[in-house]
């Protein structure tokens, strides 16, 4: 699942940017629970490209992130259900947000209802 289309929906509601972010990352939720409920085993969400980490916008994506996560990661019925593995570089990511995936990957990582693979900094040309 590629998420995208944050800019244009906030846009077209007449929010923030960084709001339109944090809708996005709590559609997050709201995907997650469905897969679950419909048994789905594997999602992977194409979260954040590695020719987008170079837009201005990243910033504002790291916020989100850093105040948002614990909404969904800390969730105890997530904690019980979900693996997630991050898949992408690791340069050029601000430490706080590594610290942050490895502690999102160690928590929660003997769980098998869904797995979560998040693409972030991630690029097809690096798979070549």
């Amino acid at each position: 699942m590629i998420m995208d289309g944050n800019k244009r929906w906030s846009d077209s509601n007449g929010v923030s940017l960084k709001n339109g972010y944090i809708q996005g990352f709590n559609k997050i939720e709201e995907i997650i629970k469905i897969c679950i409920t419909k048994k789905i085993k594997y999602l992977t969400l194409y979260a954040l490209s590695s020719e987008n980490i170079k837009r201005s916008s990243v910033s504002l994506i790291y916020e989100v992130l850093l105040s948002e996560y614990k909404k969904i990661f800390d969730n105890s019925k997530f904690l019980k259900a979900v693996k997630v593995n991050v898949i992408g570089e690791k340069n050029n990511i601000s430490n706080k947000i590594i610290k942050i995936i490895s502690d999102i990957e160690n928590k929660i990582k003997s769980n098998d209802k869904l797995f979560l693979n998040i693409a972030f900094n991630y690029g097809t040309d690096k798979e070549i």
